[in-house]
């Protein structure tokens, strides 16, 4: 099957297109070297997604691991360093999640696999940001009110269900995450500068871990 070229698109999508294109090697100049092809297929990409323009220009390096990825190997993993601030990590987590679908929505629009694959790996995505986020909030509480422990002497987590698409593995690009968390048995915290029941400590997780998801 033919390739689409950027011609191919109506005029008035070719006009935006283009301005986004004036805009993104204005930002990164080193995308005029490029070859023809090349640049061609960072076009159609910007036709399909000004999304993936404003992107490229905040993470202009994104732009030549685009042009040599392997859909297969699109990574999806993050971990949030405990040393970074509040601020930190939700950057940190925004831009993670805006270069790893940038990176599936050029595997969709340059057709190298196939939808459902990109619908489980947007999902797999929501699975590490949900993952890194809970693992940032919980060592940052527990530096203050310690860890809520089972009877055993084990600290407990937070369980988190994710409901709807993202549990049955189906997310696409503009779903809404759907969770669930709930904690194993009431106790108290210990090991911190100060202790508090386990619904309080995990009610403040829980809003930690909401707060930062809604700034991705």
């Amino acid at each position: 099957m033919r390739q689409v070229q950027p011609n191919d698109l109506p005029p008035l999508l070719q006009d935006a297109m283009l301005l986004q294109w004036q805009q993104l090697s204005l930002a990164v100049p080193a995308l005029l070297q490029l070859s023809p092809d090349e640049q061609a297929r960072l076009q159609l990409l910007l036709a399909a997604s000004p999304f993936a323009g404003r992107v490229l220009q905040q993470q202009p390096q994104l732009s030549q691991q685009l042009l040599t990825q392997d859909a297969s190997q699109i990574s999806t993993s993050i971990v949030l360093a405990d040393t970074l601030t509040e601020a930190q990590a939700m950057t940190a987590l925004r831009q993670h999640r805006n270069a790893v679908l940038c990176q599936l929505l050029a595997a969709d629009v340059w057709q190298q696999q196939a939808v459902e694959q990109s619908l489980l790996q947007v999902s797999l995505l929501a699975d590490q940001l949900i993952n890194a986020a809970y693992h940032w909030a919980y060592q940052e509480l527990a530096k203050q009110w310690g860890q809520p422990l089972a009877a055993d002497g084990q600290p407990m987590p937070l369980l988190i269900l994710g409901m709807g698409k993202l549990g049955g593995r189906e997310l696409n690009f503009s779903s809404d995450i759907d969770l669930i968390l709930v904690y194993p048995h009431n106790g108290e915290t210990s090991g911190g500068r100060r202790s508090c029941d386990n619904q309080q400590f995990y009610t403040r997780l829980g809003q930690k871990l909401i707060a930062l998801l809604h700034q991705v």
